[in-house]
């Protein structure tokens, strides 16, 4: 037997909501709250608007966080609200996500797929993460994060490039014949390089070279591209 977690999450700094025109998911209400920056909260951001699926983006200011953590789930952002229960933990939120957008994976196996190809990358996002935070200076960043790619991400790209020859050759996404989250985590990725000054097409083509096509086609994905466009401007 399961017990729903719930919390109330109240608005703090800007809120927006998104509108979107999937039938199956107008009677549900999606609230995400995170912190005013792309961070861990982005590729959930991602994967809802790639289906336009409305979702209320309530971004927290961090003098409210200390109010706010021990009213989470887990004490840490993001979380999720559908309807009367809050999920927390991204990726599981992230995988919540793209299950209601249709977008996980058709069958089981692809969806086992899209998951293994999320969790090696996220690996990877940890890493640059944390090499950011930690280079101190904005001017130490660059140095940081070249040292990062060099070892975490060419091991990274080119373990997610391996598996695409391996699973899907021939085929314009890392899994089945349409876009799932794994192509949008491909993208979150390297837009979160190129966030701190990187440039991800370059990264692409020297660690993983038939990944480029993916990232470039997510890029060009009409929703993704306004949502990108449109988005607040954050540092990260």
């Amino acid at each position: 037997m399961y017990t729903a977690y719930r919390v109330e999450l109240k608005p703090s700094g800007s809120s927006e909501t998104y509108r979107g025109n999937d039938q199956n998911n107008m009677s549900k209400s999606y609230k995400l709250t995170y912190f005013d920056a792309r961070g861990r909260g982005e590729f959930i951001r991602l994967i809802f608007n790639s289906k336009n699926i409305k979702f209320e983006d309530n971004r927290v200011k961090q003098p409210d966080w200390p109010a706010l953590k021990p009213k989470t789930p887990m004490g840490h952002l993001p979380v999720l609200q559908v309807g009367n229960v809050t999920l927390s933990e991204s990726i599981t939120v992230a995988r919540f996500a793209a299950n209601e957008a249709g977008i996980a994976g058709k069958t089981i196996l692809e969806k086992a797929q899209a998951d293994m190809i999320v969790e090696s990358l996220t690996e990877l996002i940890t890493a640059v993460f944390n090499a950011a935070l930690s280079a101190g200076r904005p001017d130490k960043v660059p140095a940081a994060l070249a040292a990062v790619i060099a070892k975490e991400g060419k091991t990274s790209l080119g373990n997610v490039e391996k598996c695409f020859v391996a699973n899907n050759p021939g085929g314009s996404f890392l899994v089945g014949k349409e876009m799932t989250w794994a192509d949008i985590c491909i993208f979150n990725v390297m837009n979160c390089l190129s966030g701190f000054g990187q440039d991800a097409e370059k990264i692409l083509n020297e660690n993983s070279p038939k990944l480029l096509s993916i990232y470039k086609c997510v890029a060009e994905n009409p929703n993704i591209a306004n949502w990108v466009k449109t988005r607040p401007e954050t540092p990260f």
